[in-house]
């Protein structure tokens, strides 16, 4: 869950400069760097000040995407201690101590980073209390703090909203979903996921932000939506970075195994071809591929090695796999060291996900009543809808079965190609109704809710067509 590209990456994750420009446009685009309004700027600084601060951070931000890390953070500490604790700065010195594995570092420089955040937000324009706001609730996950992380996303919702950062706030809304889902909040999962597929109706570019796939992906795992999260991945474009797909695939593992499900030989099969894997990962397939090979560290190096998030997150997939090394007892031992220094909430959390797996999902079984709303050639379900104007074939099926409820294959046949039953007619209805099934699914989040048999096809007693 917690290693957006969506955001943040591990150390050893960028492999390219392009790699690292992304993420710094990702996490600081269009930042303004004078976070003070004028009132505010005119008595901190003079405007020759402001100008060498700006100068300056830039020219830290340049020793960044060239990867430079160590000459970037010698310029932030010294603009720092020239100019003051300006949130831009402390950002990205955060950052460059996540980047160099400076681990003791970098927890110490967010927790300060944090406090300045806080003094200094009255005094922010909402462009950088939100773009600010983000990239610090995406280290305090890599931290393990997820409870405080989910408050910063609130926090900061809103404010993209009313300040018409209309990107910010769908990007700010999917890091919402992502963590609902985490903590298995199954009713709000399920509305926001409904709305955040809406995105592909109308603003197809946003839709293929790799965050907001990201936060579709979890919602699925979480609804029990396995087919559709794993459709996710392989409808990836062929141009998709190899990060961005690790990522996805990695997290489908993850959630997969958590939440106690069997991996299918597919995903098995595409976690071998991943090119580009943190280290974090690598500790996963290790756990998951039985050719893969050793942990790439051991155990007692674990500490300085990952940022707790990730720590506790690899421990709870240890306990799920065939390869696990490590007891019950050893596990719970471990669990309780890295998150006994955490808040009360965010233990509360990470303590729920070790019993997910026990938990039902809204794919265990259908709901005692489900609507389906027919408009014209639409069918529109809670997360969303299908228009079958151009696929006449699957409307009038879908017509029948909501009048007559149970049809036999003659019946069928006769009504949709005018012919009777033939050696062919089996098969033909069979794929029609995976078709609509699948369909059906996308809008309800349900399987199989046409029943195929030999004799006949039947709607489940659950949905209930309205127009």
């Amino acid at each position: 869950m917690l290693s957006p590209t969506s955001a943040i990456h591990s150390p050893h994750q960028l492999t390219s400069q392009n790699d690292v420009l992304k993420f710094l446009d990702a996490c600081w685009r269009n930042l303004d760097l004078d976070d003070l309004n004028a009132t505010a700027a005119t008595k901190l600084g003079t405007p020759d000040i402001i100008e060498q601060r700006q100068y300056d951070h830039f020219k830290a931000k340049g020793k960044m995407a060239e990867g430079d890390y160590a000459a970037a953070l010698q310029l932030l500490k010294s603009t720092i201690c020239s100019n003051g604790p300006y949130i831009g700065l402390w950002c990205d010195l955060v950052a460059c101590h996540y980047f160099l594995g400076n681990l003791y570092e970098w927890r110490t420089s967010l927790s300060h980073t944090q406090s300045v955040y806080d003094l200094s937000f009255a005094r922010m324009s909402p462009t950088t209390q939100v773009r600010a706001g983000l990239m610090l609730a995406k280290f305090h996950e890599l931290s393990g703090e997820v409870a405080l992380a989910e408050k910063m996303y609130f926090q900061i919702s809103p404010i993209a909203q009313a300040s018409g950062l209309q990107r910010e706030a769908w990007l700010v809304g999917a890091n919402i979903l992502r963590s609902v889902a985490f903590r298995n909040e199954l009713v709000t999962t399920r509305a926001m996921y409904a709305t955040y597929l809406s995105l592909k109706d109308h603003h197809l570019e946003l839709f293929h932000q790799i965050e907001i796939q990201h936060a579709l992906l979890h919602a699925e795992l979480a609804l029990g939506l396995f087919e559709l999260a794993s459709d996710r991945i392989a409808d990836l474009p062929s141009q998709t970075p190899a990060t961005d797909r690790a990522l996805l695939v990695m997290d489908y593992i993850e959630e997969s195994l958590v939440r106690g499900r069997t991996l299918e030989p597919h995903v098995m099969a595409e976690a071998v071809t991943l090119k580009s894997t943190t280290l974090f990962q690598k500790w996963v397939l290790s756990r998951v591929l039985e050719d893969f090979g050793p942990a790439p560290f051991h155990m007692k190096d674990v500490g300085r090695l990952l940022p707790q998030g990730e720590i506790i997150r690899g421990l709870m997939v240890s306990l799920k796999t065939p390869t696990s090394d490590i007891s019950s007892h050893q596990h719970r031992n471990l669990v309780k060291v890295f998150t006994q220094s955490l808040s009360e909430e965010s233990q509360h959390i990470w303590s729920a996900r070790k019993s997910l797996d026990h938990q039902p999902t809204v794919a265990d079984g259908p709901m005692s009543s489900l609507e389906i709303v027919k408009k014209s050639w639409q069918y529109h379900g809670p997360f969303g809808m299908k228009a079958y104007d151009r696929k006449p074939l699957l409307d009038r099926f879908l017509t029948l079965l909501a009048h007559e409820r149970t049809m036999t294959h003659d019946r069928l046949c006769h009504v949709l190609w005018e012919s009777p039953t033939n050696r062919s007619s089996y098969d033909r209805i069979r794929m029609l109704v995976v078709r609509v099934n699948k369909d059906l699914e996308e809008i309800t989040g349900e399987k199989r809710l046409i029943v195929f048999t030999k004799s006949h096809v039947k709607i489940h007693e659950s949905v209930v067509f309205s127009r």
